[in-house]
Order: structure tokens, then sequence, then C-alpha cells
């Protein structure tokens, strides 16, 4: 047995005793607004006809149908106009009833809640996993969008390695799980002149690399004991309580939980679907399985490295001016939807190195141009995936016909976000309908107070997802194509600035032994750098490539390197035994204009993309918030009669001034409502099974 900790005991006393006293404070203002004003319908109807009687004036009471009843039948009559349940009745509500409330309490809502703490949270900040809950229970849209976007983008990815095998298939199948498992961080693809993620692609010795990743990543959020426990308690009760409902449809008509039942249903599918994709979402796992990969890579032309810098080649937690939002730092992964865009383009520019990779291997091409030898092995041979810097980039660049549009927005994916929309817009409404469909057709039928509550919650919960989803599409709009990475000697060898020399992301070193460069240098020579950071290493590594018989499709990637500050040619002053070089991620003109660096006016044209972008964000946020605690106040309401008033019961809604409260239920009422709430049951489960059954159906496809 485990022992708790003194402040842990206390903090344990603290919640056993604070929630009692939370739940009394609630429990004394409901039953003090009950008391203070409860009406008892079935007598103010019974004062009415007798009233109706005596002045033999029926104009006050109607049948259920709404037609108005004769004097020779009103102690016949079943409903009160809306004017005189007012005046006769109050607007009080019907008294509180603690036995209903919390039979009703228990069974419909309270495994719900229970369910929520199943879901994948994982988060660097409790702040932000409480965020998580909230915007999953206000948002089911979000939450169905973003688990739905996710299989489809892990389908997408495992399909756009298939067809590729280099440098071998157990080592693609590696990329693929690391790439797949990493849509719950920010991930960025950054390829360059430093070489950094081509030689993860190329260098044998980073094979190594992969494995360790995702060997450290290959935990599981999956089916355990407690979740499959509180999945079946739902399912149970769910059940249970319907059968039960429909046995017993004339006891407490009007705060029957059967729409709270179907409304809250979203969230069982919700919970399937994310044990059945197990997302890698802990922020400390992820943090320290990338922290003990990088122990292990290698970069071409690189000596020594220092394994307390990032590897900025593939990065899992980029700078915060990298991020489009806050939320793609959050790893819980219903904020996968403000990172599908980046993620998609980064894998998709992952597969095009590959697949240029794959198609030369095809071609019997080496990557230092030496013979080929690899017998009949569908392998790579290691020794063909040699070479230095020059020889690395191009032997893995896509082919020149790639557009810089296909790139910023990778291909398809606008077609998955739309599919995943619309199969959870199917969950969201299908569930909120069945909700509708049950309080609809109770007397008085047609829209009340119930009805429309429910709508609104699925009115919500759809803006809220549509506001967060088209936020994330500016910010990716706003943000630029490419994160590359250069090569920069460091300031305290050039005479650069500290600011300068504060931006350096990575140790680079020369190449590792036995390697030889383009031009023939020395094996431990450092590579020159020219008169600019950016512009120098550009040029030099254009001159290492002229005589490449493919065109380098990063090549036009210089628009964005825009030269900084101009100093002296360095190259002559470096010690060729010193083989400390320095790599710098270039990620945005934001940062190089802190350092100098040139206007760029387009970047400063998506600003007003990137503001709009912030309060669509701020809105969608703030709805959703708004609307888990509006769905959580419809529950409650229900099961505490607080809907059973004149005004909900008439359905004023539909029925305007010809409005009219049922107070006595008929034969054909009941069976009238039955059959609504199976309806409803039936619609709720069939939308729910269909998007598990989605799930399960194209799960066979994602990587093994």
């Amino acid at each position: 047995m485990l022992l708790a900790q003194p402040s842990g005991g206390h903090n344990s006393r603290v919640r056993r005793h604070g929630q009692p006293r939370i739940l009394s404070v609630i429990l004394l203002i409901l039953i003090f607004i009950n008391c203070s004003n409860a009406v008892n319908f079935t007598q103010c109807l019974a004062d009415v006809q007798l009233l109706a009687n005596e002045t033999q004036d029926t104009s006050s009471l109607r049948f259920n149908n709404g037609s108005q009843v004769t004097v020779q039948s009103i102690f016949n009559a079943t409903a009160l106009t809306i004017d005189a349940c007012y005046s006769q009745c109050g607007t009080g509500q019907e008294p509180f009833d603690w036995e209903t409330f919390s039979q009703d309490f228990a069974a419909w809502l309270l495994p719900y809640l229970a369910l929520i703490s199943q879901l994948p949270f994982g988060a660097r900040y409790q702040v932000d996993n409480l965020m998580a809950a909230v915007l999953t229970v206000g948002s089911p849209t979000l939450a169905g969008y973003s688990l739905f976007l996710t299989l489809l983008n892990t389908r997408w990815i495992n399909g756009r390695f298939s067809r590729i095998h280099y440098p071998t298939t157990r080592v693609r199948e590696t990329v693929v799980r690391v790439l797949s498992s990493l849509q719950q961080v920010p991930l960025r693809i950054r390829p360059g002149e430093a070489a950094v993620f081509e030689s993860l692609v190329i260098l044998p010795e980073n094979d190594k690399w992969w494995s360790m990743f995702d060997d450290s990543l290959n935990y599981i959020h999956t089916w355990s004991i407690s979740s499959a426990t509180s999945i079946a308690w739902v399912i149970v009760a769910y059940l249970l309580t319907v059968a039960d409902s429909l046995s017993n449809v004339a006891d407490s008509i009007n705060s029957n939980g059967q729409g709270t039942g179907s409304v809250w249903l979203w969230l069982l599918p919700i919970v399937v679907g994310w044990l059945v994709l197990s997302p890698k979402c802990a922020y400390g796992r992820i943090k320290h399985a990338y922290k003990r990969a990088n122990e292990y890579i290698v970069v071409v032309a690189q000596a020594k490295r220092n394994p307390t810098r990032p590897n900025p080649g593939l990065v899992v937690e980029p700078e915060d001016e990298d991020l489009s939002s806050p939320d793609e730092a959050r790893t819980p992964p219903v904020f996968n939807y403000s990172r599908a865009l980046s993620w998609s383009r980064s894998v998709y520019v992952a597969s095009l190195f590959y697949d240029a990779a794959w198609s030369r291997a095809q071609d019997n091409r080496t990557v230092d141009n030496s013979d080929w030898n690899g017998g009949n092995s569908p392998d790579v041979p290691d020794e063909h995936r040699q070479g230095d810097r020059a020889q690395i980039i191009d032997y893995c660049q896509p082919k020149s016909n790639i557009n810089v549009d296909e790139i910023h927005w990778a291909p398809g994916v606008f077609k998955r976000m739309i599919l995943a929309s619309l199969v959870t817009l199917i969950l969201q409404w299908g569930t909120t309908c069945a909700a509708v469909l049950a309080v609809w057709f109770t007397p008085t039928t047609k829209l009340g107070c119930r009805s429309l509550a429910y709508l609104i919650y699925g009115a919500l919960s759809t803006v809220a997802w549509f506001l967060l989803v088209s936020s994330s599409v500016l910010a990716h709009y706003a943000r630029r194509s490419f994160t590359t990475t250069t090569l920069l000697v460091p300031a305290a060898r050039t005479g650069g600035s500290s600011r300068e020399h504060s931006q350096i992301s990575l140790s680079h070193a020369s190449p590792p032994h036995g390697s030889a460069h383009a031009s023939g240098g020395p094996s431990d020579a450092p590579h020159p750098v020219t008169d600019s950071h950016t512009g120098g290493a550009q040029q030099y590594l254009q001159a290492e490539m002229s005589n490449s018989p493919r065109r380098n499709a990063f090549a036009d990637v210089g628009r964005y390197l825009t030269p900084t500050s101009s100093r002296q040619d360095v190259s002559e002053n470096l010690d060729e035994s010193d083989s400390q070089i320095e790599l710098r991620p270039l990620f945005s003109q934001a940062s190089d204009g802190a350092a100098g660096a040139s206007y760029d006016p387009a970047k400063v044209q998506k600003q007003g993309a990137m503001t709009i972008s912030h309060y669509l964000r701020w809105a969608g946020k703030t709805l959703a918030s708004l609307n888990a605690v509006l769905v959580i106040t419809i529950s409650v309401f229900q099961y505490a009669n607080v809907f059973d008033r004149c005004f909900c019961n008439s359905s004023v809604f539909s029925w305007g001034s010809q409005a009219y409260d049922v107070i006595v239920f008929l034969s054909a009422d009941v069976a009238l409502v039955k059959g609504a709430w199976i309806g409803g049951f039936v619609l709720a489960f069939v939308c729910s099974a269909l998007f598990v059954g989605l799930i399960y159906l194209l799960v066979d496809s994602l990587p093994a």
C-alpha cells in the first residue's frame, strides 16, 4: 500500500472536506430556489378547472393537441394556456426532488464525467491538460476532428512512404512510425546548407538515431483495466438507464435524462478512438526520447558535436517565433487541429527527400559517385551511403519540378481536413439531434427550452471548431514555406556581435575521418565561409554543387536567406586544425530582423492574417469554454426540474402566443414520447457506432 506524503495527505483532506461543502452549497441554493418558487402544476390545473366551471369560461384550458376545451369537457382538460399558467401558477418550477436528481445525475451524467479522465493528456503544464478537457467537452466537433484527422494523416504518411524503400524497408518503417508519432508536437523538418536532416536520410550511422527515437517513443496509451472499466460502465449504465426510462416514461417525464444521455454519447467514441490510435502525447517522454536519440546523431562534415545543443534538422520543440500559435506546443492530441498543416508540410518535405534518394538508388547511383556493387539485395549497401556534404545534399534533393506552394501546403491535406470534418459533424449532430428528438416530441411538442439548449450546445461546438480550424489555416498561411539551416562561423572568431552569436543553435564541425570534400581539401579542414553568414554559406554551397547533374531544388531558397551584416572574409583566418563551425537554423525573418536583416514586405503583408488568426483562436476557445459550462448546466437543470416551468413546458419558441403547458399525459402522449426516445437512442447509437466503425475500418492501414 502506498503511503501519502504529509502535504499530500493534507491536500486529500482538503479535497475530502472541500467537495462536500461545495456540493452542500449547490444543493442549498437549489433547495432555496425551489422552495421559494415551487409550483404544483397538478393542483394548479385543478384550481383553473374549478374557476372555469364557476365562470363557464374555458379560454384558459386546452387539450393535449392544443384545441380549446368546451364547457362540457372542463374537467377533461389536460393543459393550460401560457397566460393562464403564468397568472394562476406563477413563473416558478416544480419542487426540487433530491431522489430524482441524485438518481438521474448518477445514471446519466456521472459516468461521462468519469470517462473524461480516460482522454489522452500529457501536457507539460497542468493548465494545458485542463484546457484540453474543456475543449473536448465544449467542442466535441473539435475533439472528433482532431482524432479523425490524426487517423487520416497517419494513413497518408504510411501510403506516402509505401513505395519508398530507402535505405531499407525496416528503416523506412521506423521513419514512418517516428514521424507519425510526432503529430502531437510542432514537428519541423529543416533541410539546408548544414545538411543535418540530409544526414539523417543518407548516412548509415543515423539508422540508429531513427531506431533509438522509435524505441523511446514506443510506449502505449491504450486499453487498460481502468479504461475498459470506465467504458463498460458508461455503456452498461446507458443501456440500463435507457431501458428503465422506457419502462417508466410517465414518471418524471420532464426531468428524465434521456436527452442528456444522448447529448453526451459522443464522448464514448472519442475515448475509444484515442485508445485505438494510442497517440504519443506525454511531453516528458517525447522530450526524453528526442534527447536520447540526439546522442547518436551523426552529421556529415562533423568531427564532434555538442550534445547539449539541439538537432536543427528535425525539431520537435521549435522556437516560439517558429510556432504559428501557442496551441502547437501543447501535446494533448485535441490540439492536433493546430499542428495538422505544419506537420503535413514537414512530413511531405521529408518524403520528398527519401523519394529522391530512393530514385537515385534505383538508378544504381551512389552518394559519392563510385561504382555500384550492391548485388541482388534490395537494401542499399552502407558503403554507397557515404559522401561529403555537397554530395549528400545533392543525392537527396527533390526533383526540379517541385513547386514551393506544394511544399507550403502538403498535397491532399485539405481533402483530409474536409473528410475529418464531415465524419465528425455526423457524430456531433447525430448525438445532438438525438437529444433534441427526445424532448421535441415530449408534450408540449416542438421547440422548447430543453431542445433549444441542446441545439445551442451543438451550434456553439460547431462554431468553436470552425473558428479554431480557420485560425490554424490562417496561421499556417502566414508562416514561411521553409525553415532551413545555414552555416555560420562563430562570432568570437569573425568579429561578429554577441547578438549574432546568441542565435547559434548547434555546434557544427568538419567531416568525419575518411570523408573528403568535393574541392579536394583535407578531411579535417573547416568549410569556408565568405562575407556573410547566410549569403557566404549559400555561395559556397552553390560552388560545391556547380558540377551536380541535377538541379538543387532548394537553390531558390536563397530569396529567403537575406544577408545580414557585412563582415570581412574570414576563411583565410580559419585555423585548419580547429574544426569548430556553428550551425544556425533560419526560421523566420523576425529573428533575422533583430540581427539586421533586410526588410521583408511579404512577411509584413501576412501579419494581418496572423492577427486575425489570434482573434479567431481566442474566440473559439472562449466559446468552447462557455459551451462546456453550458452542457453541464443543462444536465443539472434537467435533473433539478429547473426546466419544469410554464415557459419551458409550453414550447413558447414554436407556439408563440398560442403556447400551452401540458400537465396531464395521456396514453397517446406516452406512446409518442416512448417512440421519440427510442428513435433518439437509435440515432445516437448509430452515429457513435459509425464513428468507431470507421476508425477500426481504417486502422489496419496504419504503420505496424
